[in-house]
């Protein structure tokens, strides 16, 4: 996420009419401002980056209206442009479409308030908007069942009601309806936002003919996986390495003084033969190699994580080193290229 994303991005305006140059270089300090203003890099746009490695990195962009200001007031200002992220699990998206320019629907969950839902959706659909039970703590079935575990139990300050906003392109209007149990729209909008949708998505490879992405994560997620496995069993051979004496019943005493004796002190016994030590081995060598060829192999998964990162030397030459590190930054710089396609979006 550093190398893709480190600070706001910076806006340059400019206007082939002299006349218009100075709104031009307005216009770009408007935009720079506004950036810093909503901390678009720290809220928006690193964690729309770290979403996309491990699915998408979705975003919904839009412009704040007068009649959303009571809720959402203090998070952006009336006639202002937004951008929010938008978790992989409360996107919908057409997955009957090969790509996103075919999709027929696209939008998402979220939560409002539901006192404030009531007033904002009128009279009409009042008695439809319910609380939507949202499970806090950990009071979940696997942990009610065991006897062992102290649950908890966290509240929120007020009641919470999931919707769902969806955007037609061939209407281009957005509509909010409930997700179950109420078969009417709540309400209908005309879209009025950037083009091609509200929503972005930020992806690196994407499966033919599908709009699911494939996340970096995912050539890469068995092998952690496996070295993770390994280390605990490591950690845990580790832990158990122990070495100690064993003695007849009959060598109870001589036992005792050889316990009790220091380094280098002299200690008699009656029967040497009758103590004898046993060694619990700790590590598996063999262990070393199987974990250093999974974090290899982790590595080259990932397009060299290692090159990239400057923790090691791969090559015997400078020359086949510049090559390697070449290669490898072309994976990045690919990446590079998509979220900056991503953020002029």
């Amino acid at each position: 996420v550093p190398y893709l994303s480190m600070n706001n991005p910076k806006v340059m305006v400019r206007s082939k009419t002299p006349q218009l140059r100075p709104w031009a270089y307005t216009t770009e300090l408007a935009i720079n401002h506004l950036m810093t203003e909503i901390k678009f890099a720290k809220y928006c746009l690193r964690p729309a980056i770290f979403n996309s490695m491990f699915g998408m990195g979705i975003t919904k962009t839009g412009i704040m209206k007068a009649e959303e200001v009571e809720f959402n007031g203090y998070l952006h200002d009336v006639g202002q442009i937004y951008t929010d992220v938008i978790d992989d699990s409360d996107y919908i998206g057409d997955v009957s479409a090969r790509n996103r320019e075919n999709f027929e629907i696209e939008g998402h969950y979220y939560y409002l308030p539901t006192a404030y839902a009531k007033e904002f959706f009128g009279s009409k659909h009042a008695d439809a908007i319910k609380p939507t039970h949202k499970l806090h703590g950990d009071e979940s079935p696997d942990n009610i069942s065991k006897p062992s575990t102290l649950s908890q139990d966290f509240h929120t300050l007020r009641e919470w009601t999931r919707f769902i906003d969806i955007w037609l392109p061939d209407e281009e209007t957005v509509i909010t309806i409930l997700p179950e149990g109420y078969p009417h729209i709540l309400r209908t909008v005309e879209y009025d936002g950037p083009e091609g949708g509200p929503f972005d998505i930020l992806s690196y490879k994407h499966f033919p003919n599908s709009p699911i992405p494939i996340p970096p994560a995912w050539g890469w997620t068995s092998y952690d996986t496996a070295v993770n496995v390994l280390a605990n069993k490591m950690r845990t051979q580790a832990e158990n390495e122990k070495t100690i004496i064993t003695y007849s019943a009959d060598a109870a005493e001589d036992m005792k003084r050889v316990a009790a004796a220091g380094d280098r002190e002299s200690v008699r016994v009656n029967d040497v033969d009758a103590m004898k030590p046993m060694v619990f081995p700790g590590i598996n060598p063999d262990s070393y190699n199987w974990i250093q060829y999974l974090e290899n192999q982790f590595s080259i998964s990932g397009g060299n994580l290692y090159t990239m990162g400057g923790r090691n030397v791969q090559a015997k030459t400078l020359g086949q080193e510049q090559m390697l590190q070449s290669n490898a930054s072309r994976i990045l710089e690919d990446m590079v290229v998509q979220v900056h396609n991503f953020t002029e979006s």
